[in-house]
């Protein structure tokens, strides 16, 4: 099969993309992913403070403190993960009942719902 370029019209890419055939691109020497993860204590990593609608830092939280939830018997933690813009993948978003992209915004900000990220880029 042809290797795809960057500059197949709309429709084309869409196709290339969903068949799983990476594009040109993705081997340029000057190409850098930028992932956006949890930072490590973020309520959206500890299951009990994203059920309970928590934002932000929670184990420890900004105050330097756990909050009650980390140490919730039902508790389970997870590894700091990529962050998804969608705000119905972010806990505390989706608890507000948000749709559409808030982590970041389509506006490039963030909002107060999401969790706290670190960034980190990678060749």
């Amino acid at each position: 099969p042809p290797t795809p370029h960057a500059f197949h019209p709309p429709i084309i890419m869409l196709l290339v993309l969903l068949s799983g055939v990476k594009l040109d691109c993705c081997e340029a020497h000057e190409n850098h992913v930028t992932l956006v993860k949890t930072a490590p204590g973020a309520c959206d990593d500890n299951s009990a403070c994203a059920k309970a609608g928590h934002a932000g830092a929670c184990c420890p939280s900004t105050h330097g403190g756990d909050l009650a939830c980390c140490s919730d018997s039902t508790n389970k933690v997870t590894a700091p993960h990529v962050v998804s813009a969608s705000c119905t993948a972010n806990s505390a978003c989706r608890s507000l009942g948000l749709n559409g992209n808030c982590c970041p915004t389509d506006e490039g900000d963030m909002l107060g719902c999401c969790p706290p990220t670190i960034t980190a880029s990678t060749k």
